[in-house]
């Protein structure tokens, strides 16, 4: 097939906006067109995509190629929109079949060689189902999210307890409005401020194992009052 479509979204603040890709192989000189309101980043992708597809084993097709981001009069910044144009092109050529991206929404930033960034508004979270093995840590993980109780991981480093802790609250319940608010505000007095994309994500600190005591608890310059300390170690627990 000539033409293929891709879904994808563009970033309004935190909210995802559908856009679709659309991308038609056609006849003329080589080259590539991106229409539909296209800032630099994205009128940029086109090489992105080019150098990405031939380094990752495909061809790329030397006809007029005619990407369209529809709705037309939505600005599209930024270069999350490389890898579905860069999917449409490969399936309107027939390297990839068309149920390659259907029921999909994609998007994400194409390196040079091929690899994916990490897209803005998009942050993954943790998950116990992705650790191979530590099968006693995994059931201790999950009797302490159970029944609320403390955990205590020891071991020399590299064992896996940063990276096993890191997927508690991935298997915690959700948090209710009234503990979303309060985490949003701890986080909001302090140095890093507040990610409105993490509202209702339950927080995780790894301090190094030399912090002391007064840092941990958020001292230092600009001391909080007491009264944050208590609500930052009641977000912790």
């Amino acid at each position: 097939m000539s033409l293929a479509t891709v879904r994808s979204c563009a970033l309004a603040g935190i909210t995802a906006l559908p856009v679709l890709v659309e991308v038609h192989l056609g006849g003329g000189l080589p080259g590539t067109a991106i229409v539909g309101l296209p800032q630099s980043a994205v009128r940029e992708s086109k090489d992105r995509v080019r150098a990405a597809i031939r380094h990752a084993g495909f061809r790329f097709p030397q006809v007029k190629v005619v990407v369209n981001l529809a709705p037309a009069d939505l600005p599209k910044r930024g270069g999350r929109f490389d890898l579905p144009i860069a999917l449409g092109i490969l399936i309107a050529s027939g390297q990839l079949p068309e149920r390659a991206a259907a029921g999909l929404v994609i998007v994400g930033e194409l390196g040079l060689a091929g690899g994916v960034a990490r897209s803005r508004g998009a942050g993954s979270v943790p998950d116990l189902a992705d650790v191979v093995g530590q099968h006693g840590a995994r059931r201790a993980l999950e009797i302490a999210a159970a029944g609320e109780h403390n955990l205590l991981f020891c071991g020399p480093p590299g064992t896996g307890k940063s990276m096993l802790a890191s997927r508690l609250p991935g298997i915690l319940p959700p948090l209710t409005e009234s503990e979303a608010g309060e985490v949003a505000a701890i986080a909001s007095v302090s140095q890093a401020g507040f990610d409105p994309a993490s509202w209702g994500r339950r927080p995780f600190r790894s301090p190094h194992h030399t912090v002391s005591g007064v840092a941990l608890v958020g001292g230092g310059v600009g001391l909080r009052t007491c009264e944050s300390v208590q609500k930052a170690m009641f977000a912790m627990h």
